[in-house]
């Protein structure tokens, strides 16, 4: 059956069903295995879907309303994210492409980051617009400000989302490919459909006294700022040594990042779906497959009794490896058999002595038993390994245990072996996480780079944007390092998604440095005026991502709540090193 066939029919709810009615007093029935732990995932993400995208429109709506306090504040932000959230599943539909646990990252990911376009935009206007006649004249001005802000900003984000691209997991693949699209969708609707909006709407009026409460929120965010802005300044250089040390630290760490993907590792460790799997693995002495695929010289070449007593050997080998519960193969039923013929005698369960004998034994076999273990022409037997190893790192580690068994000249000269099974399949997962994790990275690092090198029209200004972005992903994979959690799918995609959203706000401040430098400001003066200007809107954007990000911290997957609080660190990170490592280099630097 396919997924689709399997959900469709509710298999496992009817399962569910009967042995509920047949559970009493001390008679307790446990369900696990792949199908099982699919249905649960998929009504884990519709619960998702249902809560989380709600939830993140909730939460952007009020603190729109919050950071701007006005309707079309909240209105045209909302709507752009919104927008581009329809757009990237109307794509998915489209596509044919199925939903996974990693789709539902998506929503709450645009919903946070089309809403930070649109504040960025609102609030330049709202600057723009003092002395215009007119809300046309005040969009033009607006626009002239901002197409190239916005249109590196849109660029380097994607570029970070299709660093995601060079990963070997599918389903990252398909979300780095989606997320690209979304943002897209946001850029280009930040670009047209906002400003085309206020053209229609008249001028922003001066706030009312109804909103005594949001100026006392400004004037205090403007205190702040301007503390910040005054202390940067004259420890700029205790600041960067601070911004290093911490670099280093998160440097050292990072070595100790533990790699670890399982299905199973999606669910709390008290979820039920990891109790039924323990109490399974207890009972039936492991509930998860691997297998040893042995290949003869030709046909009939597990007749010969030699060949039979290495993999009676084998097993025996296998059995007493730390992590393996029990072995199957053909050669269980095989001494049982010929026991049988021996009048019961125990001397006997063993493998005959003669080619005869051992095939013999195989053609009395019953098919629908032998067929598990060995082929029909006996050219290629399976030897099943039972074991209860939870999660990738513990999987191969058990499969190196059985590879190492293999080459160790287990098999007679010619028969060779390999290790399969959809677990180990999936733990190789881990190691394309940890093959691909320095290459994205630094590929979203280069391209973003030579973005901002482009747009800026200066390669100085393109590095210095880069250096206090890199920190907070250097401090988040410190994180991991130090056991905040472990490198999993969702967390994985962190590094790459963090530099291209980041670099969002560090446009905006070096475009305005530029052009207050362009005035005849200082240095210090241009840093100063940037922190008092953009740093309202970085303050304001910052605090929806971080929210925008905690919305995930509802969700029904442990590694999706992972992924949301570890993201929100990161942008926390980033909201410090914007607004105090930025102007700190930029002074130091005398750019």
């Amino acid at each position: 059956m396919t997924d689709h066939e399997f959900i469709a029919a509710d298999l496992d709810g009817r399962i569910r069903e009967i042995l509920s009615e047949e559970s009493r007093d001390a008679r307790h029935f446990h369900v696990a295995g792949r199908p099982h732990v699919k249905s649960r995932v998929y009504h884990g993400m519709v619960r998702d879907l249902r809560l989380v995208i709600p939830l993140a429109i909730a939460v952007m709506a009020v603190t729109l309303g919050v950071v701007t306090g006005t309707r079309r504040g909240v209105v045209l932000p909302l709507g752009t994210a919104l927008g581009s959230v329809l757009f990237t599943f109307a794509a998915i539909a489209v596509s044919g492409r199925p939903l996974t646990v990693l789709s539902c990252l998506l929503a709450p990911t645009l919903l946070a980051i089309g809403s930070v376009y649109g504040v960025h935009f609102l609030a330049r206007y709202d600057e723009d617009a003092e002395g215009c006649a007119d809300a046309a004249t005040a969009v033009l001005r607006c626009l002239r400000h901002l197409r190239v802000p916005v249109s590196i900003a849109g660029v380097t984000t994607m570029a970070g989302f299709a660093a995601l691209l060079v990963t070997d997991v599918p389903a990252v693949r398909e979300l780095g490919a989606f997320s690209v699209f979304g943002i897209a969708c946001i850029t280009l609707l930040s670009l047209t459909a906002v400003p085309a909006t206020l053209a229609l709407l008249p001028l922003p009026a001066q706030r009312t006294r109804g909103a005594a409460s949001g100026r006392r929120l400004d004037r205090a965010l403007d205190r702040l700022l301007d503390r910040l802005a005054a202390r940067t300044q004259r420890h700029a250089t205790a600041v960067l040594l601070a911004a290093a040390l911490a670099t280093l630290v998160a440097a050292v760490a990072i070595p100790r990042i533990v790699i670890d993907t399982d299905y199973l590792s999606f669910f709390d460790e008290d979820a039920p779906v990891r109790r039924e799997f323990e109490a399974v693995n207890r009972h039936l002495a492991g509930a998860v497959p691997l297998y040893v695929v042995l290949e003869g010289r030709g046909a009939g070449s597990f007749r010969e009794p030699a060949l039979a007593v290495a993999i009676e050997t084998l097993q025996a080998r296998l059995d007493a490896t730390p992590g393996v519960s029990r072995t199957l193969s053909f050669i269980d039923t095989m001494r049982v058999l010929n026991r049988a013929f021996h009048a019961g005698d125990p001397a006997h369960e063993r493998v005959p002595d003669t080619r005869p004998g051992v095939t013999e034994m195989l053609f009395m076999i019953p098919k629908s038993e032998l067929e598990r273990f060995v082929t029909v022409n006996h050219a290629r037997a399976n030897v099943i390994v039972r074991t209860g190893e939870v999660g990738s790192a513990a999987v191969l580690q058990l499969t190196h245990s059985i590879e190492s068994l293999l080459r160790d000249e287990t098999l007679p000269p010619g028969v060779t072996g390999r290790v399969t099974g959809n677990a180990i399949l999936l733990a190789h997962s881990a190691d394309g996480i940890a093959r691909t994790q320095p290459r994205a990275v630094g590929l979203a690092a280069l391209v973003i780079f030579a973005l901002i090198a482009l747009g800026l029209r200066s390669p100085r200004l393109g590095l210095v944007a880069m250096i206090p972005n890199l920190i907070p992903v250097a401090t988040f994979f410190g994180l991991l390092g130090l056991g905040a959690a472990p490198l999993s799918l969702p967390t994985s995609l962190i590094g790459c998604t963090a530099l291209g959203i980041a670099i969002d706000d560090t446009v905006h401040f070096l475009v305005r440095y530029r052009s207050e430098r362009a005035a005849g400001a200082t240095p210090k003066r241009a840093a100063r005026a940037c922190g008092r200007r953009i740093g309202r809107p970085i303050a304001a954007t910052s605090a929806m991502l971080v929210l925008g990000f905690l919305v995930m911290a509802a969700s029904e997957f442990a590694t999706l709540r992972q992924f949301g609080v570890l993201s929100a660190i990161t942008m926390i990170i980033c909201l410090v090193t914007d607004l105090v490592v930025l102007p700190a280099i930029l002074i130091r630097a005398r750019i």
